[in-house]
């Protein structure tokens, strides 16, 4: 049997090892062993040190082919006019690299002439700073693993898509990853599959700005695909690449196909695209790098016409392994040492989530009643401290009043040992069934109001709730999070789980919330969802940002 090819996919959310044998169909890999990690590896720009080491405790000893997300590089892609490629290596080195601040101290460098047409070269340029990999240099060198280079996911994807204008989206986790496609790779984008929607905009400013796209290619879901044909109204044709299959319930084809077309990508000489060295990221000193960026043979304008062709897809059903949880909280790495020149880096727009906590609607509890029933009490008495009995009454009159006192002062300690007693016995007093007994020295008697209690109705437009998918079934809790937008919940977000549960669906909350809890049921389907008030929530939401917290763990 031919020697597998291991390929180590880590994003932020989830991480794929994946083993892969050559298939029947030449230059064609099917996976052989598959196992997904989930957890917290990349936060923006860095990993998470903490998951990453216990990741890398996790891997068998061997070679990987290293993906990470398209974020993390510079990709871009420019016209430069000269008479000779001499001339394309000075323009790089003089005036390129100073001008989007980065050199070859600090990143690693893939420069490459894509074609050449009436002396205009396009050229690819693609960077990755160096600090970045450190972590993961290191980590892999500590565990004597060893990786055959560095690449991104829509570099990764090439050998499915054509050598013509197009844009390229796929669905990795909970998270979609487009890019620009022209024989190089242009502008990249990611976003959360609960926003695959916001990408039509994207699109389409992309076909304003280059008129020659002609495809979109999708490697995600059909929920995914349907929402973007919507928003397209045809105006750019939409190609599904992955076909369901009888093992879509195991691993969804689209997953599948992406694993398996980045290993044909990877393992292809013919396939030009960069690929970043590992070990000149760790901290060990490195040796020098050569100052001439390698250019690559141009292509000619007849090759660009040309497009790549499908090739069969094996869809056997791989062999997986039990997902792998990592549950303990990361801890932020080192910050990473910052360049003194801003970079340019087209591949990853700035974007922040804002945390602002929304008004959330609260329960009136017996026990918040008695809070309020003691401050009114003490309001009370501090009045009747000052009131002064200055009338001219005889002696007889005040005996009669002190005597009228103390029966008012026993039948008022009466009715509060009466009551404290129904309190205790019966565990909850009814807020229309609480009594205020006053107490005052003053022969006149005046009635205390009884206070009201307003029940405040949920507004689910108010409400934030997260859902995180602690199952092997890719996009689930995109699915539930989409029933929660339709039902008006204003503000709904995905994850991967971060701990661990038994089989079954719950509710992650501070405190009981049975109202809240019966809403999310009935507009979820979700009729097993139970409610947990223990401290798991703390593991889903460790910033406190969420009024809930829905895991799908079956």
């Amino acid at each position: 049997m031919s020697a597998s090819s291991k390929l180590l996919y880590i994003l932020p959310d989830v991480v794929y090892v994946v083993e892969l044998l050559p298939a029947k169909s030449p230059a064609n890999y099917e996976i052989h062993n598959f196992r997904q990690i989930n957890g917290k590896f990349i936060n923006e720009d860095e990993f998470l040190t903490e998951n990453l080491e216990k990741l890398l405790d996790k891997l068998e000893p061997g070679e990987y082919q290293v993906v990470l997300p398209d974020f993390l590089f510079t990709d871009t892609i420019l016209d430069v006019k000269a008479t000779n490629e001499t001339q394309v290596k000075d323009y790089i080195k003089t005036k390129l690299l100073p001008s989007l601040g980065i050199d070859r101290q600090s990143h690693q460098i893939e420069a490459f002439v894509l074609t050449e047409r009436h002396g205009v070269y396009k050229l690819q340029l693609s960077a990755l700073e160096k600090s970045l990999l450190a972590p993961l240099a290191q980590g892999m060198a500590d565990r004597a693993l060893l990786t055959s280079g560095v690449t991104s996911v829509s570099w990764a994807l090439k050998s499915v898509i054509s050598l013509e204008p197009s844009v390229s989206i796929v669905q990795l986790g909970e998270q979609l990853y487009l890019a620009e496609q022209y024989i190089g790779v242009d502008q990249t984008v990611s976003m959360p599959v609960t926003e695959a929607e916001n990408l039509v905009d994207t699109i389409k400013t992309l076909k304003g700005a280059e008129p020659s796209l002609q495809t979109i290619y999708l490697l995600t879901s059909e929920s995914v695909a349907e929402k973007l044909r919507q928003g397209l109204h045809d105006s750019v044709p939409l190609q599904q690449l992955a076909k369901p299959d009888e093992a879509e319930a195991k691993m969804p084809s689209y997953l599948k196909l992406a694993l398996e077309v980045s290993m044909k990508t990877l393992a292809t000489p013919d396939y030009q695209l960069p690929k970043f060295d590992l070990s000149s990221s760790s901290s060990k000193p490195a040796q020098a790098l050569n100052l001439p960026i390698e250019i690559a043979k141009a292509v000619t304008q007849a090759q660009v016409s040309e497009s790549v062709s499908d090739e069969e897809v094996q869809t056997e059903p791989a062999k997986t392994k039990p997902v792998v949880e990592i549950t303990d909280l990361p801890k932020p790495m080192i910050a990473k040492l910052e360049s003194t020149q801003k970079v340019i880096d087209l591949a990853q727009p700035s974007s922040k989530e804002s945390t602002a906590k929304p008004v959330v609607a609260t329960k009136v509890t017996p026990s918040s009643l008695s809070a309020q029933s003691e401050i009114q009490t003490k309001k009370t008495s501090t009045l009747s401290n000052v009131i002064k009995n200055k009338s001219d009454i005889n002696g007889l009159m005040k005996l009669i009043a002190i005597g009228v006192g103390s029966f008012i002062v026993t039948v008022g300690i009466g009715i509060g040992v009466g009551l404290a007693l129904v309190f205790f016995t019966n565990n909850q007093i009814k807020p229309n069934s609480l009594l205020s007994a006053i107490v005052t020295p003053s022969p006149v008697l005046s009635e205390t109001p009884t206070p009201t209690v307003t029940q405040t109705q949920l507004d689910p437009a108010k409400l934030k709730i997260l859902v995180v998918n602690a199952t092997t079934i890719s996009g689930y809790a995109g699915k539930v999070a989409e029933k929660l937008k339709a039902a008006g919940f204003g503000q709904v977000k995905t994850n991967n789980a971060a701990g661990e549960y038994d089989p079954g669906t719950y509710l992650l909350i501070k405190t009981a919330d049975p109202a809240l809890l019966e809403l999310i049921k009935s507009k979820t389907e979700l009729t097993e969802l139970t409610a947990k008030t223990d401290s798991s929530i703390t593991v889903e939401d460790a910033k406190a940002e969420y009024t809930a917290v829905v895991v799908l763990a079956k």
